[in-house]
């Protein structure tokens, strides 16, 4: 597990993976993480999880992520999933939100996602929202695959 709360990372933008967090369980081992107030400046991208993952996002920022995604779930072999609620996605050079591979899936909610090459991308994967998110600004704004009534 990991649990990152009220923390800024910033300017990691020129290292090889150089992202503000990065999971990617070993085979076979199953992994959640938690965000909580977090802020990801200037970095490569700021949270990427892969196969067997489970991130929980509230009240977080990624930003000025070059070249690539704000919030990314990649699916390669086994599914991986995100929530995002009460936070924020913006000037990415790729795009804000990116759900790439067959098993990935993203929840949103309240989320901003603002002046990114891309807002939302789904790459086969599933970018499933609540209704109530703001997506502006960015050159191709993109939508998500399905928007579910809140209970």
């Amino acid at each position: 597990m990991l649990f990152v709360r009220d923390t800024v990372i910033r300017n990691a933008a020129n290292v090889t993976n150089g992202g503000a967090i990065f999971v990617k369980p070993a085979a076979g081992i199953f992994t959640t993480v938690s965000l909580s107030n977090v802020t990801m400046d200037s970095n490569k991208f700021g949270l990427r999880i892969e196969d067997r993952t489970k991130a929980t996002v509230r009240n977080s920022v990624a930003a000025n992520s070059n070249p690539g995604n704000g919030f990314i779930a990649f699916s390669a072999s086994a599914p991986t999933e995100m929530s995002i609620e009460n936070s924020s996605a913006s000037n990415s050079a790729f795009a804000g939100i990116n759900s790439e591979g067959a098993a990935a899936k993203i929840y949103i909610s309240n989320t901003n996602i603002f002046h990114n090459a891309q807002g939302l991308i789904a790459s086969g994967g599933q970018i499933i929202s609540f209704g109530n998110n703001k997506i502006a600004g960015n050159a191709i704004p993109g939508a998500p695959t399905s928007i579910i009534d809140q209970e």
